[in-house]
């Protein structure tokens, strides 16, 4: 009777352990596919197939993670902040999941929220040139210039192909009336990506700022022209906005 016993409970576990092994394997499935449409940028289907799995099998896997990744490639932010929350319950030790919130943070307009989670994140994982971007992005909405320069001056010296970094870093200069260190910013903008019609208009505000009325009204020209030639049909600019229309009025 022993026997008998030992050998029904050997095949109850079995049969659990099998019935556990194909769920695994069909939140595998349904996981890998839910990422194939993520990264296929179908974010709409990828966020419900994600809520699917964790649904299915909560905390099994990064399920969470990257529902919250595709919220925030379409911008939803709040549903991302508490997708995270729930994910980072879970995963205490996650930067990746607390670099993620402190940007989501960030674009709901609470920076000193942000700049905490950034702090907890940075103590277990070292930021990025984009993280320490944001960092500097969050001082700017704190009004808070100086540290936001030093910040984005970091962002740019871990990456000096971050091209919006030096944009931010040029405009916090800017907001400082530092015009030598906005325009070199700026025309490093410039160097990496000469078509940026921002960081042109910007040349054109600090010249215009420091009297050089010809140089600026050829900075906003160009600004112009590149605008014009990536929208050929669009219709053209009033004069009332031209930034270079004013300068030749008040010159005359």
């Amino acid at each position: 009777m022993i026997r008998t016993l030992a050998a029904g409970l050997l095949c109850l576990a079995s049969i659990a352990s099998a019935q556990t092994s194909a769920a695994a394997d069909a939140d595998s499935g349904e996981f890998a596919r839910a990422l194939q449409e993520f990264q296929s940028g179908n974010y709409a289907s990828a966020v419900s197939s994600f809520a699917d799995v964790e649904a299915t099998s909560p905390g099994t896997t990064d399920a969470l993670l990257y529902e919250a990744r595709g919220l925030i490639h379409l911008q939803e932010f709040l549903r991302a902040e508490m997708t995270l929350r729930s994910y980072i319950r879970g995963h205490r030790d996650s930067s990746e999941a607390l670099y993620l919130l402190g940007f989501v943070l960030h674009r709901r307009n609470r920076p000193t929220e942000s700049l905490e989670t950034y702090t907890h994140a940075a103590s277990i994982a070292p930021p990025t040139s984009d993280d320490l971007k944001v960092v500097g992005l969050n001082y700017v909405l704190l009004d808070d210039y100086t540290d936001a320069i030093k910040w984005l001056k970091k962002s740019v010296e871990l990456d000096g192909a971050n091209k919006d970094a030096w944009y931010y870093l040029g405009r916090a200069y800017y907001s400082k009336a530092q015009l030598p260190e906005a325009r070199a910013a700026f025309e490093k903008v410039l160097a990496l990506h000469p078509q940026d019609t921002k960081a042109q208009t910007n040349i054109g505000l600090i010249l215009e700022t420091s009297g050089q009325t010809g140089a600026a009204i050829e900075a906003y020209r160009a600004a112009r022209r590149e605008i014009g030639a990536r929208r050929p049909n669009s219709r053209p600019q009033s004069l009332e906005n031209v930034p270079e229309a004013r300068l030749l009025r008040n010159a005359t």
